[in-house]
């Protein structure tokens, strides 16, 4: 009841208080005001000191000084005092004070500030934010943002709100984000706290008949493990409410609500405020009147309406993790087997119990002795029907009464031991594709010495892999050098497929080699290997050869090499990575030709052009690679001179024109005319590409020339 005087003290206008009024004409209407605000005030605090405690401080001359500061501020301010019961003898009191200053303001629209604070279980909560509202002939839209600060707990919390007015019906509805982290509760012992995330929407209906009454009716929901809605004492998982309201103002300034609000498991909260919800002009010129109480029932009466919203931060709870226990990964043996193992606990409070959980492994046989941290289980007998297969489950205890949090244990029971003749170990590929994404499968079989299936051993079973890529190409059926480690294949989880068989995936990567592959269970060890492959061709069936193996080195004359890549049964292979590289036997080592990009022609088929440079005269070995390693599959290629050409034989119309050359197989020639006679000018003649040509009539007073590989203008 801390706030009571000065709640009071703002009820009521300085100048309805003060000794020196003159007014005659709200003489009387004032001193009913003081009367029956002073007489609340003793109600409130329950003591006969109240009156006159409040008459010394009118009286003071500072008093006066605050007035007239406060008459220079715009606004509207309303003061709450709020009395909630919470069932039983649980109550709960706070004092609120608002202030909304209007920032813009035109016929249409108004930009606001809103500014509160107040006190909730001994927090001290203060709300900014800012709004923006537009008016029609028969309704309002607005928005507003708002950020809460708790300065008692340094919580943050965000807020976006949307308010729709249609006459005398209002929507509004709110979000609220938490901008804080955990912290330590100052509210229980070994707990954490934070600002709950939720929302709410509600409505509010004012009564154009009975203007000094507003019904309104909402609801809210807040999220997380445990959260306050109802209050600390009252914490709830996911707790929403159904919130009733009614407000009455039997006088414009000050007014009555009675609230009750019902949520989950039937959880309710009744609540009685006494509200003064001033201008700040009207807080200390005293006018006011009656007829203003039908402002609430018009659009331009709630315009400088306060933001309906929850401005108290709803708190959500976390247990600390004080005491923390750990057991085992598993424990597997044969039956009647004694194992003993260790438990480990981190307490805060010290370690009072640890409480074991597993009514079919108690059920089937199996025991638990434990002193302190040390345990002995021991294991029940052999099921041939069922599993054998249990979860023990603990949960340590402090002197504080914490618990820690629930741990499992599994136990598998083996049927005996495996027996490395009845079990089998295969691979359902030895040779693979490294292209990523090809697959081949692991499959253990285990039996017992009585071929009986060994079930339950997928979390036991150790695969050790080790991968060698390789420098060079690996074909399919043939071995090469190794090097080191890169992009190696991934080894899939084990997965039981059936009574006592387990698969385990082996995805290639992008890397030719080999990976052995050994698998360890109840001291038996299994052994493999599997092939990672550059390609699905075989060696034998992969061919390269030129179009022609010789080209004159003039820059312009070319070869074709066609490429043909096969499997085992000669079928074409769509081969990824194919490159030609040539090495010169003779000479430069570059720049003696130029290859093309190597294109599919059709499957397994491929080819490229080679063309000759005037910076080299030499053989060129060809060799094909695939990734980069080569096949040692290669052709070679001359590189020559341009042969020398003459002319011999009478240039006379109808006469025959012979070219020798030191040209041996197959020369190709091209015969040339100039254009115009003495122009110096050459163009091809069509179709005259052998050694010989015949002088035609139009041919007369020009030169004629020849060349060897018929590419020259």
């Amino acid at each position: 009841m801390k706030f009571t005087i000065f709640l009071v003290l703002l009820l009521v206008p300085i100048h309805a208080l003060s000794e020196n009024v003159t007014d005659t004409k709200n003489s009387k209407e004032d001193e009913e005001v003081t009367k029956w605000l002073t007489t609340g005030g003793r109600l409130l605090t329950g003591e006969q000191k109240t009156a006159s405690f409040i008459n010394q401080i009118v009286n003071n001359k500072s008093n006066e000084i605050l007035g007239e500061w406060i008459k220079e501020l715009d606004g509207k301010m309303k003061i709450d005092f709020s009395l909630n019961a919470l069932g039983g003898n649980n109550e709960k009191t706070n004092l609120s004070m608002f202030y909304l200053r209007p920032l813009y303001e035109s016929e249409r629209n108004l930009i606001f500030s809103q500014m509160s604070i107040f006190d909730e279980e001994q927090r001290y909560i203060g709300n900014f934010g800012l709004g923006f509202r537009n008016f029609s002939y028969d309704q309002m839209v607005g928005f507003n943002i708002f950020y809460d600060h708790d300065f008692s707990r340094y919580h943050n919390r965000y807020g976006f709100g949307l308010e729709y007015r249609k006459k005398n019906l209002k929507f509004i509805g709110n979000t609220y984000f938490s901008a804080s982290n955990w912290r330590e509760s100052k509210d229980f012992v070994d707990y954490y706290e934070k600002p709950a995330d939720g929302w709410d929407i509600s409505t509010e209906y004012y009564s154009p008949q009975y203007p000094e009454f507003t019904s309104s009716f909402g609801y809210e929901k807040y999220y997380g493990h445990d959260v306050a809605l109802f209050g600390k004492d009252n914490r709830q998982a996911n707790p929403y409410a159904f919130n009733f309201g009614i407000k009455w103002f039997p006088i414009p300034f000050f007014g009555l609500e009675v609230k009750e609000n019902i949520g989950k498991r039937n959880k309710h909260e009744e609540g009685i405020k006494l509200s003064l919800n001033l201008g700040i002009d009207e807080l200390f010129t005293g006018k006011m009147h009656a007829n203003d109480l039908t402002s609430n029932t018009s659009l331009s009466g709630g315009r400088y309406d306060f933001v309906s919203r929850n401005n108290n931060i709803v708190l959500q709870y976390r247990k600390m993790e004080v005491i923390r226990l750990k057991l085992p990964t598993d424990i597997s043996g044969f039956e009647g087997d004694k194992k003993t193992f260790n438990i480990s606990v981190n307490s805060k409070y010290g370690l009072k119990s640890v409480q074991w959980e597993s009514h079919s492994f108690f059920d089937d046989g199996g025991k638990l002795l434990c002193n302190n941290l040390s345990c002995i289980v021991v294991l029940p007998k052999w099921k041939n029907d069922g599993e054998n297969y249990w979860l023990l489950q603990a949960v340590a205890y402090d002197f504080h009464n914490n618990a820690s949090k629930k741990v499992t244990m599994p136990i598998y029971l083996l049927s005996s031991q495996v027996s490395a003749e009845k079990s089998h170990f295969t691979v359902s590929k030895n040779e693979v594709l490294a292209d990523g994404a090809s697959q081949s499968y692991l499959q253990i079989n285990l039996r017992t010495d009585s071929g009986k299936p060994i079930t339950g051993m997928s979390g036991k079973l150790n695969i050790i892999s080790s991968f060698t890529p390789s420098k060079d190409v690996i074909f399919p059926g043939r071995s090469k050098k190794i090097k080191s480690d890169i992009q190696k294949p991934i080894v899939g989880e084990v997965k039981e497929q059936a009574d006592g068989v387990y698969i385990v995936p082996i995805t290639a990567g992008h890397s030719a080699g080999e990976m052995k592959i050994s698998v360890n269970i109840l001291n038996k060890t299994f052994e493999t290997s599997i092939r990672f492959l550059d390609t699905l061709a075989y060696l034998d069936n992969i061919s390269i050869r030129l179009s022609k193996d010789t080209i004159v080195g003039d820059g312009h004359d070319s070869s074709t090499i066609y490429i043909e890549v096969n499997d085992e049964n000669h079928n074409g292979v769509t081969q990824h990575g194919l490159s030609v590289v040539p090495k010169s036997l003779t000479g430069l080592e570059s720049g003696a030709i130029t290859i093309s990009k190597i294109k599919e022609i059709s499957s397994g088929k491929y080819e490229a052009d080679i063309t000759s440079t005037t910076e080299y005269r030499g053989d060129i070995q060809l060799t094909l690679f695939i990734n980069g390693k080569p096949t040692n599959k290669n052709v070679v290629l001359k590189v020559v001179d341009i042969p020398s050409v003459m002319i011999s034989g009478n240039p006379v119309v109808g006469e025959k024109l012979t070219a020798i050359s030191s040209c041996k197989n197959l020369c190709k020639f091209q015969w040339f005319i100039e254009d115009k006679p003495e122009s110096e000018h050459f163009v091809k003649i069509e179709g005259a590409t052998n050694e010989f040509y015949v002088v035609k009539k139009e041919d007369q007073k020009k030169k004629i020339k020849v060349i060897l590989g018929g590419e020259h203008e």
